[in-house]
């Protein structure tokens, strides 16, 4: 296989594991705007997304691959920038409201759908699986529980 073919196809693996953060994401997004909230699809997919090409740029880098390049880059460090920016983010969509705390689960769910990314990114795919499977069944047992539990 020749370099042109290869990095074609590290192109197509690419595009693919953006196309699969932004569809997750905008899964979990689309509970946040079935329950009327400001934040939803267009959010979540793009913060999935952006989780993943950030760590799909870090590991492009960390492995070498532009163009020979002697390039290093700790993928650890890169993630826990994620983490930290998108804790900023959620901090923007929590307020108060008289004794009433709002937007607590948006932002962890955009915490949670940030980590989705990484993970799409890392080619981890039973955990992104598994973490947007969990998180909707998070996002959508309340009703079932308030049931339950009489509440």
């Amino acid at each position: 296989m020749d370099t042109t073919t290869l990095l074609h196809s590290v192109e197509f693996v690419i595009i693919a594991k953006l196309i699969i953060a932004a569809v997750f994401g905008m899964l979990i997004g689309w509970d946040r705007e079935s329950h009327e909230r400001h934040v939803g699809i267009r959010t979540f997919s793009l913060v999935c997304m952006g989780s993943a090409a950030f760590t799909i740029i870090s590991l492009q880098g960390l492995f070498g691959f532009h163009a020979g390049a002697s390039l290093s880059y700790d993928v650890g460090r890169i993630v826990g920038q994620i983490v930290l920016g998108i804790g900023f983010i959620g901090a923007g969509v929590i307020w108060k409201e008289k004794n009433m705390l709002h937007g607590l689960t948006t932002a962890a769910s955009m915490w949670v759908t940030a980590a989705m990314g990484a993970a799409v990114g890392l080619s981890m795919w039973v955990l992104a699986v598994g973490l947007l499977v969990l998180a909707l069944v998070v996002l959508k047992s309340k009703p079932f529980l308030l049931r339950a539990f009489k509440v």
